[in-house]
């Protein structure tokens, strides 16, 4: 944990486990190599916090993790328990996803929308995002899950693209339908 923090600049709470700590950094090495390396990490991510919420397998909605205010996010039992190491990896992208659009202003999600034809008023803008994409674009949302959600749509995107494990091993963990075998699939 230590050197994570260090090395990464995040800030850890809460009481980790040395396994999810060794999922932990395999996504933190993906993120790391997706964006040219550790400066421009850095320079996306630092001050990031990482809070661990032991003895609760699931969050509000009963999901693995979550990003809350200002730039934090928690993992609930729920991202390691049950999960094999591939879909944590892409869980870890997927959360940073929504940091980097929370850092943009909801800008890069807001992007996303306007590439796949979507459409969404103000007040889903703001709260929960929801949106609807065009349906005859070639660019279209990578899973039923973020279908109608702006932001986690742009989360599950940003993943796609960051994820640097084995496609086959995540396609058979099943975590999203739409994920088959390969990059260029989602």
């Amino acid at each position: 944990q230590f050197h994570l923090q260090g090395y990464y600049r995040l800030n850890f709470t809460g009481d980790w486990h040395f396994d999810e700590l060794l999922d932990l950094l395999l996504g933190l090495r993906d993120l790391e190599l997706g964006l040219g390396g550790l400066d421009y990490f850095l320079a996306a991510f630092a001050g990031t916090e990482l809070s661990r919420a032991q003895g609760a397998y699931g969050g509000p909605g009963n999901v693995a993790a979550i990003v809350g205010t200002p730039f934090k996010i928690t993992f609930w039992d729920a991202a390691f328990s049950g999960l094999e190491q591939v879909a944590t990896r892409w869980l870890v992208s997927h959360e940073f996803g929504h940091i980097w659009d929370a850092k943009h202003l909801l800008s890069t999600s807001y992007k996303l929308e306007k590439a796949t034809g979507g459409t969404s008023g103000l007040l889903e803008m703001v709260a929960s995002c929801s949106y609807t994409p065009g349906e005859t674009e070639l660019l279209a949302p990578i899973s039923g899950y973020a279908g109608s959600n702006r932001r986690e749509d742009w989360a599950e995107s940003f993943a796609a693209l960051m994820f640097g494990g084995s496609w086959t091993e995540l396609a058979k963990t099943n975590i999203h339908q739409g994920i088959t075998s390969d990059p260029f699939t989602v």
